[in-house]
């Protein structure tokens, strides 16, 4: 019997994604990408001796990374390595302000706290916030798929239900920001 077929367009990293979980479920995967070279926003710009990276500058949640190779029956660290840095990233703002991200939470709370108007408490409460938000939700939209039934109704799903009114859903971003910063 021949394998059902799947087509995926475009092959940045959700559609690589795509293409690693349908062939392991055993489709014949054909994957379209108008760009030269797949990524997406995974792209790198290379200008004389300077290579820039063209997407994101963070790395989060490399479990879901790890979680694609096991499935595909490859160890992650054969093809590449990553560590947590204790700087994460830097900012730069038009006004000349520039914050450094620290792994470390109390470290960036109080980087925060040295050179904003936000004091370091207030960052530790922002991502307290954050952690519940995270806590009430991730078992819902990054563990399942709510494109099944049984999403629905796992016990995970109901738990979150109760605790729906602690995501702040009804407020925008830019609403909870001024909340909980100085403006």
């Amino acid at each position: 019997m021949p394998k059902p077929k799947a087509i995926i367009i475009g092959a940045g990293i959700a559609g690589i994604a795509a293409a690693i979980r349908m062939s392991v479920k055993g489709y014949q995967v054909e994957v379209f990408e108008a760009n030269d070279a797949p990524g997406g926003k995974l792209a790198e710009i290379n200008l004389q001796d300077f290579r820039f990276d063209a997407g994101p500058s963070l790395f989060t949640m490399p479990q879901y990374v790890d979680e694609l190779f096991k499935l595909a029956g490859k160890n992650p660290q054969d093809y590449f390595e990553y560590e947590k840095l204790d700087e994460v990233c830097r900012y730069f703002y038009e006004d000349g302000l520039q914050l450094i991200a620290h792994a470390d939470l109390d470290k960036f709370a109080n980087e925060i706290d040295q050179k904003t108007r936000s004091s370091a408490k207030e960052i530790h409460h922002f991502i307290k916030k954050s952690q519940t938000i995270y806590e009430v939700t991730n078992q819902v939209f990054l563990q399942r798929s709510l494109h099944k039934i049984k999403s629905y109704l796992h016990w995970d799903t109901l738990k979150s239900v109760f605790r729906f009114g602690k995501i702040d859903a009804f407020r925008t971003q830019a609403k909870a920001n001024q909340h909980f910063f100085k403006v």
